[in-house]
């Protein structure tokens, strides 16, 4: 094989791992983000946005993770040079944070932080949109401490506590160095 072709062949291969994730707030415009940054040719966001494949603990059951299910969500085209992920989530819970950092030790992070009191309202609309929050905001941050006992209640009802970001990004720093890190305001 020629030099050439052995270059061109390089650029034509999809990239063997996720490269970036886009985290942060919940309802802080990781959507829109997302949506742009696919438009990009040498980009691929994973299909349906959020993968959430390193808060799914199922993945993590066995002695090493299968990440073919995870690598199935990307189609890189021959354009293609790095992939990325958009599961805020990510970097809220605690778990994820060591799997992502054992998965790619180089991932870098795009987050997007919103006011947390208008992060917190929007998340709360959008749960008693879905009919999954029968009780008035006020109510519902009395009632979030509780709630947070259970995953169901840290992932749905999590309303003030997302907004706790100087938590997070420590955790994030623990394990991923700053300079790999851009955190945005999303305002």
């Amino acid at each position: 094989m020629t030099p050439l072709l052995r270059r061109v062949k390089k650029y034509l291969r999809p990239p063997p791992r996720v490269g970036f994730v886009v985290g942060g707030a919940m309802k802080g415009g990781t959507t829109a983000l997302s949506a742009f940054l696919d438009q990009h040719p040498e980009v691929r966001m994973a299909a349906g946005k959020e993968a959430h494949f390193f808060d799914t603990d199922f993945h993590f059951a066995g002695a090493k993770p299968d990440y073919a299910a995870y690598h199935a969500r990307f189609a890189p085209g021959p354009t293609t040079r790095v992939l990325g992920d958009a599961t805020p989530v990510y970097l809220y819970l605690e778990s994820v944070l060591p799997r992502v950092a054992a998965y790619n030790p180089r991932m870098r992070w795009v987050l997007l932080l919103r006011h947390p009191v208008e992060r917190a309202y929007s998340h709360w609309n959008m749960v008693r949109q879905t009919g999954d929050e029968p009780l008035p905001f006020l109510d519902a941050l009395a009632a979030e401490p509780e709630r947070l006992a259970t995953d169901r209640g840290r992932r749905l009802y999590s309303y003030l506590d997302r907004g706790f970001y100087a938590r997070q990004l420590r955790r994030l720093f623990a394990v991923i160095p700053q300079e790999r890190v851009l955190a945005l305001r999303s305002e």
